[in-house]
């Protein structure tokens, strides 16, 4: 099968802020919380975060889209295209857990966009969840180098070992905004 793209990170990394300042706006305006991009000074941190009504942070949370579901995935990880599909990038998962164990001392929550032809919708998981299946079973799949892993002095700079979301043990975006609606009410719970 041919690559659904040339994975071109700067073209990435701009629809992913698209994504989230979509949902933080949706958050803020439906329900009034109090959320907003992650800490500028520490890329390494989450993406995005909730804040208290004192701007304490009571929760971090990482917006993932993905809009192509690896249809080979039965014969590569065992699993369907429809629960294999939710990926994230092996070495950067690990180097964000180490940080989210070490330096965080609040929630962190993976949201995942899925739009594939025959899935759509927004679930969650918990760095704990990532974490467990992390142990358990490592990098999954090592896909083939294309054009946009590299850049124009042909240094590496893209991530092709893969590992991949259970889709089928993640919470709903409802279960998630409830969870962020009690923390604003009640402060952090680890969860």
């Amino acid at each position: 099968m041919n690559p659904r793209n040339k994975s071109i990170k700067g073209l990435d990394v701009q629809f992913g802020k698209l994504l989230e300042d979509i949902i933080i706006d949706f958050l803020k305006t439906k329900y009034k919380l109090n959320v907003t991009h992650g800490d500028k000074s520490n890329k390494k941190y989450p993406d995005c975060m909730l804040l208290s009504s004192d701007k304490g942070i009571l929760a971090y949370f990482e917006v993932k889209y993905h809009g192509a579901p690896f249809i080979s995935a039965i014969q590569k990880i065992g699993r369907y295209c429809y629960e294999g599909s939710a990926t994230f990038d092996l070495d950067k998962i690990v180097k964000q857990i180490e940080i989210v164990e070490s330096e965080l001392d609040r929630p962190v929550f993976y949201l995942h966009w899925i739009d594939y032809p025959c899935l759509k919708g927004l679930f969650f998981e918990t760095s704990d969840q990532v974490k467990n299946e992390l142990f358990i079973l490592g990098e999954e799949f090592n896909r083939e180098e294309r054009e946009g892993d590299f850049n124009e002095a042909g240094k590496k700079k893209g991530y092709t070992k893969k590992f991949y979301a259970k889709l089928l043990e993640m919470g709903s975006f409802e279960e998630l905004i409830d969870i962020f609606l009690d923390m604003k009410k009640n402060g952090v719970k680890m969860y």
